[in-house]
């Protein structure tokens, strides 16, 4: 009887280990290396809003990034996720003694494509994330920048987190459940691992 009991143990035990590997492995897609690197359809007409720290409108320049280290980092050296489509570049500039963060606001016509941490800034030796996304949507991208220079948009392959202008938060993704099923068939055998221990438990007691 008590190696019986000892074999059901051993099943649950199985079964609940099998629960946390499912668990701890989410469907993450493994990043990739994307070199569709393009000059981003973004001219000082394109921006609808420039302002600093204080609200205050700020004049910008807009020009294709003509830096060779950074478009050759971004080509080459950073790895992108594989959800992103393309990386658009620009050189955005705006007048000495502007008070930062300043929160530029273009006209981009795949602006839902862009997430939250979507655009990147070369920082003079690598480029970062460093730039937020504080709007997204109805063909608007507002980025709010801690400084500027080339900088770079990942446009991914389908529309992205909705992202409000008041928002704060640095991220909205969740993880899927894919552990589901799997969970719930490891528990059926467990259940029915009990239940065929305690029929043969109460043979071997009438016997």
């Amino acid at each position: 009887m008590k190696k019986i009991f000892a074999l059901g143990l051993a099943l649950v035990m199985t079964a609940a280990m099998g629960v946390t590997v499912f668990a701890a492995n989410p469907s993450v897609t493994p990043p990739t290396q994307n070199n569709e690197v393009v000059a981003a359809p973004i001219s000082k007409e394109n921006v609808s809003k420039a302002v600093d720290a204080n609200g205050k409108t700020v004049e910008v320049t807009v020009t294709a990034v003509s830096n060779a280290a950074a478009l050759d980092a971004l080509k080459n050296s950073v790895v992108l996720p594989a959800n992103v489509a393309k990386v658009e570049t620009l050189e955005v500039s705006v007048p000495a003694g502007t008070v930062f963060p300043v929160t530029l606001t273009f006209d981009f016509a795949e602006a839902a494509k862009v997430a939250t941490k979507g655009v990147l800034h070369w920082n003079g030796s690598n480029w970062d994330n460093s730039p937020t996304v504080t709007n997204n949507q109805n063909s608007k991208l507002a980025v709010r920048f801690a400084s500027l220079s080339p900088i770079a948009i990942e446009v991914g392959t389908a529309n992205a987190a909705t992202v409000n202008t008041d928002s704060t938060t640095g991220s909205s993704a969740t993880n899927p459940k894919t552990a589901d099923n799997g969970v719930l068939a490891i528990g059926i055998v467990a259940i029915l691992a009990l239940a065929g221990v305690a029929v043969i438990g109460r043979k071997r007691a009438t016997i």
